[in-house]
């Protein structure tokens, strides 16, 4: 047997070689986390071979940097690319640029401020133009209708006079309920309408029972202005005193409303009423409004003639307003109490502009400050409505070159007059 020495006293040990794995790589492993640097350094024995070192991909050698170009090269490439968009720059704005345009030939007509309204609207067909956005409205949803019947025990005056007069007091009382109003009262899940007034010399009282909003029940009496009596219920004629069809129609013509048979469709007769004439006590003059005035001030007149057109105990302030940076004179006319008639607008040294704001200027059918959207309806064939840029409700009616402004679209009441143009009114 071979003999074992025993090591030197003071010898370092000689790790063992590790084991080699197939290829000749020897696996090397990892120091221990814990242990000191100096103990991860090994000398090697005087008598051991040199152990192989392992060779893998991650330990190779980096390429070798590649030397710095020249600041000077770095400098010329800038201004060479700084050159390139500045050419691009040029190409496109020169690419975008308008040519100029060439100025349109001016008028040797020499231009002057509008001396009157009737040039100032001639300058401007398109204001008083119909726009898309206004709506004609009529007085159809207040005619009388009646069914194509009569009483079960037979008819009053005629198979074709019942209805007639049945559809016409039910007219008469739409026309009440719009210009006095009504009232309502809840009992019992039903809602009681009562409706008392006078519509030029015809009195009514009516009594109306409706649920969800329909009516289930009727009953209408109508007082002609000769004393003749007509009661409906359920818009059938039940009752029929001191008049006939032929005597009714003769009030109507004498109270100055056009009767006006309509086609219904089906077992329906349907009628309109439409005014041919003011009624009750004529406007005055100096209350009136028409056309292009408001009492004896018209559109176009010198503002220095406002005073002497105006009552003697009537004032007239001027002041000036600022509307979108530019100043307007304005006149305030008020009574002998202090209370506003109507502001006038100048321009050019003429009234340009006419704002009412008291009611006690009318137009000949009796419209002006507080009257409703459905009082105008029921009193011109036709009432226009419109908005202006800022929602304002407003309406135009014929015979008045002007609009009439509402407080909103759900209070169309008239709180301003305007008869020519304003600076305010937008």
């Amino acid at each position: 047997m071979p003999e074992n020495k025993s090591p030197e006293a003071n010898a370092t040990p000689v790790p063992p070689v590790p084991n080699q794995v197939p290829g000749g790589a020897a696996n090397i492993p990892e120091p221990p986390l814990n242990l000191p640097p100096e103990a991860m350094v090994l000398e090697a024995s005087p008598v051991a071979s040199p152990v192989p070192q392992a060779k893998t991909e991650g330990t190779r050698p980096l390429p070798a940097a590649r030397p710095a170009l020249p600041r000077s090269l770095w400098w010329l490439a800038a201004a060479v690319l700084a050159l390139l968009a500045m050419l691009v720059i040029v190409a496109f704005g020169s690419r975008g640029k308008k040519k100029p345009e060439t100025p349109a030939v001016q008028s040797t007509e020499k231009t002057e401020e509008l001396s009157n309204y009737t040039a100032f609207i001639a300058a401007n067909k398109g204001l008083v133009a119909l726009k898309p956005s206004e709506q004609v409205l009529t007085a159809g949803p207040f005619a009388g209708e009646a069914p194509l019947a009569v009483r079960e025990t037979g008819p009053l005056s005629s198979l074709a006079a019942d209805p007639q007069l049945a559809a016409l007091a039910e007219a008469l009382m739409k026309r009440v309920q719009i210009m006095h109003g009504f009232r309502d009262t809840e009992a019992k899940g039903q809602v009681i309408r009562s409706t008392k007034g006078e519509y030029r010399g015809f009195r009514v009282s009516a009594v109306e029972k409706r649920v969800n909003g329909a009516a289930v029940h009727s009953e209408i009496i109508l007082s002609t202005p000769g004393k003749g009596v007509v009661r409906t219920v359920n818009r059938v004629l039940q009752q029929l005193d001191r008049t006939d069809l032929n005597g009714v129609l003769s009030e109507v013509r004498a109270a100055g409303l056009e009767y006006i048979p309509q086609a219904a469709g089906g077992d329906v007769f349907r009628v309109q009423l439409r005014p041919v004439r003011p009624w009750g006590k004529p406007t005055a003059a100096e209350w009136l409004i028409a056309a292009k005035a408001v009492g004896a001030i018209s559109l176009g007149m010198p503002v220095d003639r406002i005073r002497e057109n105006l009552a003697p105990s009537a004032q007239v302030l001027k002041r000036k307003i600022l509307v979108n940076d530019a100043y307007y004179d304005v006149y305030k006319a008020t009574d002998a109490g202090g209370e506003p008639l109507f502001y006038a607008y100048e321009k050019a040294g003429r009234v340009w502009g006419i704002s009412v704001v008291s009611p006690v200027f009318r137009t000949v059918s009796g419209i002006g400050i507080g009257s409703s959207l459905d009082q105008m309806r029921i009193s011109y064939p036709e009432v226009r409505l419109a908005h202006s840029e800022r929602k304002t409700p407003f309406a135009r009616v014929p015979g008045v070159d002007g609009i009439f402004i509402f407080q909103s679209d759900t209070r169309q009441e008239v709180v301003a007059i305007l008869i020519g143009e304003s600076p305010e009114f937008e």
